[in-house]
């Protein structure tokens, strides 16, 4: 695990500390494998509450909500948009990889 991995689990370790739920998203370009940089990650959790974020140049965005997320819905100019229930099982150190489409192009699917 690199540095960036370690600084990513301790915070969302102090997030789940104080009773919130935290889900780390990784959104890739699924044509080449570039990390998607300013996608719109939206979530609704389980009391259908919802929020968003977007996603820096890693590809990445954390989601933190009060209560367990149950899905994400991501969109971007120029890819179809991709949506994914939330496994309640997910582990703090675990990412969920999403796989965006490029417009005109054939998806391989989501990876967690």
């Amino acid at each position: 695990m690199n540095n960036r991995n370690l600084g990513l689990s301790a915070l969302l370790a102090s997030v789940l500390a104080a009773g919130c739920s935290a889900v780390s998203v990784h959104v890739i370009d699924d044509a080449n494998g570039i990390a998607v940089e300013g996608a719109s990650v939206a979530w609704t959790d389980v009391s259908n509450r919802s929020g968003n974020s977007s996603t820096d140049w890693h590809g990445e965005a954390i989601l933190l909500s009060h209560r367990p997320i149950q899905s994400i819905r991501v969109t971007k100019d120029g890819y179809k948009p991709a949506s994914r229930d939330v496994k309640s099982d997910l582990q703090m150190d675990e990412a969920i990889e999403v796989r965006l489409v490029p417009v005109g192009g054939e998806a391989s699917g989501f990876e967690r």
